[in-house]
């Protein structure tokens, strides 16, 4: 019964996160549920930083495999992990001051009136998605 909450819980996950552009949706939290700017922006960040960070990640990993002229492993060993931490947080820096002087430079500022982007408005197929989604988790519920 667990394995199947955890699948059906996944499967729910990953059609959200397949079908809803991340973009729209902190835009849409921001105008909706006022939520304030720079946490909607740093929200926007965090998303793109992660897929980056794991580029990043594997083109260290590809140079020091060429550097030490080997080829490069399926599974990283946990040494090979551990040598890439400090380049990895140096980059997490690197990209956490160029989105905090990108932040400063729109003028996010705390309590600072904005003008939100127009929205788009609730569609036909939304209502019948949100419908078909509230009906497998209420089956998936009462099926456990």
């Amino acid at each position: 019964m667990l394995f199947a909450r955890v699948l059906a819980c996944g499967m729910i996950s990953a059609l959200f996160a397949l079908t809803t552009d991340a973009g729209r949706l902190v835009r849409a939290l921001m105008q909706h549920l006022r939520l304030p700017a720079p946490v909607g922006f740093a929200i926007l960040q965090a998303m793109h930083l992660v897929p980056d960070l794991g580029r990043e990640m594997q083109s260290l990993r590809m140079a020091r495999a060429m550097r030490q002229g080997h080829a490069l492993r399926h599974i990283p060993r946990p040494t090979e992990i551990m040598a890439l931490v400090i380049p990895l947080l140096a980059f997490g820096i690197r990209r956490a001051t160029r989105a905090a002087i990108a932040m400063e430079a729109r003028g996010l500022h705390p309590g600072r009136v904005r003008s939100p982007l127009p929205q788009p408005g609730v569609t036909r197929l939304d209502m019948l998605a949100s419908a078909v989604g509230l009906a497998a988790l209420w089956a998936a519920l009462m099926l456990g």
